[in-house]
């Protein structure tokens, strides 16, 4: 069929607002805890149309549109605004929820064309259509701790099924995904929205697997890093636009501006040149195929990447903090040349106020012994293997990193960063000028230059960047954990220094 426009503004609006009143008498009416629980979250308005425009361009009379984990409706209710002809089933399982959503079909008087089943869509079955089945929507995010047993066996034979092996790891989300590939067909399409973990994860291998092996064309539209698309949730957010078909390897990726009023088309880069890893990060992939897009980079030429300037190391994994983080039994056993003063706990860093970490003695200090114990005078020798014996009776030589490093005592943590960043919170990261030289745990990322920097610029910088600098940055998860991998803090927007630091990074 024609495409049609989406409604007139005034009808749009007056929709949405009632939309709005529905969802917010429902979050009234249950807790935050409770809507957690039930991973529900209220995709805005806007995100909702660019969507379903998307959707309007090629839809067809016998298209049949099924809103998986509808919510209040909101997919559905533009659907059948958007589209006259199709035939639309809005799935959804809270009965108050479906409540909601009968109510606003029934006053818009849409009945007739969308139908509502109270349902676990994992399990619900609906009659093929004679034309294509279109997934569309925002399905609930619960994670995998609060996922049921049994549901993690229909996840495990679902993947067997699809001839992949799906993690018990994977938030609800993935079971959402798997459930459409059990129904697709060639034709078919898949456009939701989604947390962007999988992406990176190795528990989304496999479904990226499944998408490789059975979709034609494969797009996903990421947002700034600023994005917060879903308030408290903090969840970092994607579009996905699956084709499914005979397999091509073609993945896009493209940036989606906040307010938007259609998705970027023209704006669209190959994600990968040559054959598409299932086991590549997806989207840092998509971010550097997209990096010559303002609205992605940010572009100016008063802006560059922290990792023009930083290599971002993680700190040191010891395999047993309780023995290498020295107590005062085993300090007075360990040469003080090899006891370090160590940033050992994120609030270490997060309570320098002025973000300078100027004070090594309320530091913790981590025991870093030497390969070769020959270089020790007798005395300390003795009490090192006295140490050693502590360490072996408690298991500290057993642990898996021990087992994989020679000799096993040897810490090896790395030379002092000239400053240390916090990469796992609620909240964005921290940082502070490594003045005192302390060393860092695996709590902690450590910025080294790759020019020479003086004081004046690393305090400038490190003001920036606790200024708000770094927020919008990594992974966000359900509750508004950040976390930070390495490459993702490299990719931090900072202002240059002064005016001959740019061509100096280059």
């Amino acid at each position: 069929m024609k495409s049609e426009p989406l409604v007139e503004r005034t009808t749009r609006y007056k929709i949405a607002e009632s939309m709005d009143g529905a969802e917010q008498r429902f979050m009234a009416e249950n807790s935050g805890r409770q809507r957690k629980e039930y991973g529900v979250t209220f995709t805005p308005q806007w995100v909702v149309d660019i969507m379903v425009s998307a959707l309007a361009l090629d839809c067809a009379d016998d298209d049949l549109i099924i809103d998986a984990g509808a919510g209040a409706g909101r997919f559905a209710l533009a659907a059948a605004q958007a589209l006259p002809a199709a035939k639309i089933i809005a799935m959804e399982r809270d009965t108050s929820l479906g409540e909601i959503m009968r109510g606003t079909i029934n006053s818009e008087r849409l009945g007739n064309r969308v139908s509502v089943l109270s349902a676990d869509f994992l399990r619900v079955d609906w009659p093929a259509p004679s034309g294509r089945t279109i997934f569309l929507g925002n399905p609930p995010y619960v994670r995998h701790h609060s996922i049921a047993r049994e549901d993690k066996e229909w996840l495990r034979e679902a993947g067997r099924q699809l001839g992949v092996s799906l993690s018990g790891l994977s938030g609800l989300h993935v079971y959402f995904m798997t459930r459409c590939f059990i129904r697709a067909k060639t034709g078919d399409r898949l456009m939701m929205i989604l947390p962007s973990e999988w992406l990176e994860t190795a528990y989304g291998v496999a479904i990226k697997a499944a998408i490789l092996a059975r979709c034609a064309k494969t797009t996903f539209y990421l947002f700034p890093p600023q994005t917060s698309l879903f308030g408290a949730t903090m969840t970092t957010s994607v579009i996905v636009d699956l084709h499914f078909g005979e397999p091509t390897g073609a993945v896009y990726a493209a940036v989606v501006r906040e307010g938007a009023d259609r998705l970027p088309r023209e704006t669209r880069r190959v994600l990968f040149p040559g054959r598409t890893p299932a086991a590549a990060n997806w989207i840092q992939a998509g971010r550097e195929a997209v990096s010559e897009i303002a609205t992605e980079r940010n572009d100016s030429p008063g802006e560059i990447e922290l990792g023009d300037l930083f290599k971002v190391h993680r700190g040191q994994v010891t395999g047993m903090n309780n023995v290498w983080i020295a107590n005062n039994e085993t300090r007075s056993l360990i040469p003080e040349r090899y006891l370090f003063p160590t940033v050992t706990d994120a609030k270490e860093i997060i309570a320098q106020d002025g973000g300078v970490l100027d004070d090594a003695s309320p530091l913790r200090r981590v025991i870093d012994l030497p390969s070769n114990l020959v270089c020790l005078e007798s005395g300390e020798r003795r009490r090192v293997v006295r140490f050693l014996a502590l360490a072996e009776s408690v298991g500290a030589s057993r642990t898996y990193i021990a087992q994989h490093r020679r000799p096993w005592w040897s810490v090896r943590l790395r030379e002092p960063p000239l400053i240390v960043m916090t990469y796992m919170a609620r909240r964005p990261p921290r940082f502070a000028l490594n003045v005192c030289g302390a060393r860092m745990l695996n709590i902690a990322h450590g910025l080294y230059p790759k020019i020479p920097l003086n004081r004046e610029q690393l305090m400038k910088l490190v003001r920036s960047l606790n200024d708000g600098g770094a927020a919008g940055f990594g992974r966000t998860y359900s509750g508004g954990l950040i976390k930070l991998e390495p490459g993702d803090a490299m990719r931090i927007r900072i202002p240059c220094l002064e005016s001959g630091l740019l061509a100096l990074a280059a």
